[in-house]
């Protein structure tokens, strides 16, 4: 998986007077499963139709397997696509609709029926050869149309939300179907998704992407755990954002100020005194106690939601900031309206935002 496989070069679009791709540039390896993980309009079905052929962009390149593509039209690239609506072939049976592509390339009728069987059970369909499209769920569907479009052993999948249709207990199934198949086949997919649960639980890397351009790219557990800007604290997973000045540091340790409370904080930046810095405070890492202790924040209980086992607390500050912490079904029960002392360790919070102006 060492090898490189897919390269895009310093990629514009634009559409009008709308800039929808800044100046991207990446790369995936032979083997990876890669997501662009984004807000709609963000440009991630932008980026996969560049990559494609279906889209030309107006300035930059694309590599695949060491060759320029950019201006090659889709059929003369090695890549397929998984739509989210499917699009299967209505007349035809699953047997044909896999095997179109190996027909259309001369594939022998006997090759054709071998390699189907053999598709069809990497995505555990056997036996559905005869079985028409209308017939099928919606989960059947998209394991033929992933078959129909990894039969012919492209270097590269695209797949274009194709979970987004189907109901929360099946996407979460074929959420480790796919990532099964990926491996088994070895094939580099690209995936885009708004759906961060479907990153974290599938991707090798993700990429996070904001208004055309990347804010961050890594490891699920990367960017989970060390988010670089607020956008990414935010939108992967439940984190607390808070403003605050830094009172004075030690090699990584930070002395900050929230709303006048002092907390200790990790970090590899060397910050100046009484600039003013971000902190993420994941949900889970803010914790709560009844007695005052230090250092923590005096907070009123606004809400508290019950969900898979999880209570959600929603907290008020003296200075007006609300504040979200998770506890276990188990703990404590932490009625509205209850005063709490709410806080964090020094490795629970990660400066974001961070400007050179500010080291």
């Amino acid at each position: 998986m060492e090898e490189e496989l897919l390269r895009l070069e310093h990629i514009q679009k634009h559409f009008g007077d709308n800039h929808v791709l800044k100046d991207i540039s990446f790369s995936a390896k032979r083997g990876e499963f890669i997501t662009f993980l984004g807000p709609s309009g963000c440009g991630k079905t932008t980026m996969l139709r560049i990559i494609s052929g279906l889209l030309a962009p107006d300035s930059g390149a694309v590599f695949l397997n060491g060759q320029d593509v950019t201006k090659l039209p889709p059929d003369k690239r090695n890549v397929n696509t998984v739509f989210q609506n499917y699009a299967l072939f209505p007349h035809m049976n699953v047997e044909k609709n896999v095997a179109y592509g190996l027909k259309i390339r001369g594939v022998p009728k006997q090759e054709r029926k071998r390699r189907v069987r053999e598709m069809l059970s990497l995505v555990k369909l056997d036996g559905f050869e005869k079985k028409m499209p209308d017939t099928l769920s919606g989960g059947q569907k998209q394991r033929v149309a992933i078959a129909r479009a990894a039969i012919n052993n492209p270097s590269v999948l695209l797949l274009d939300e194709p979970l987004g249709a189907l109901d929360l207990q099946l996407r979460k199934y074929l959420q480790s179907e796919l990532k099964r198949i990926q491996q088994q086949l070895g094939i580099t997919f690209i995936y885009i998704t708004h759906d961060q649960e479907e990153a974290m639980n599938m991707s090798d890397r993700i990429y996070i992407m904001s208004d055309g351009k990347f804010e961050q790219t890594g490891t699920p557990r990367e960017v989970y755990d060390t988010p670089k800007t607020s956008f990414v604290a935010k939108f992967v997973g439940m984190s607390n954002l808070l403003e605050t000045e830094v009172v004075s540091q030690t090699g990584t340790d930070a002395a900050v100020s929230f709303e006048g409370v002092l907390f200790h904080v990790q970090t590899p930046y060397s910050i100046r005194s009484h600039k003013k810095v971000t902190l993420s405070v994941r949900s889970e890492k803010l914790w709560m106690r009844y007695e005052p202790c230090e250092p923590a924040i005096e907070a009123t209980i606004l809400e508290n939601t019950y969900t898979n086992g999880i209570i959600k607390v929603k907290l008020e500050t003296p200075g007006g900031n609300i504040l979200t912490a998770v506890a276990q079904s188990g703990s404590a029960f932490f009625e509205v309206g209850n005063k709490v002392y709410a806080g964090f360790d020094p490795d629970g919070a990660v400066v974001v935002d961070i400007q050179e102006e500010t080291l």
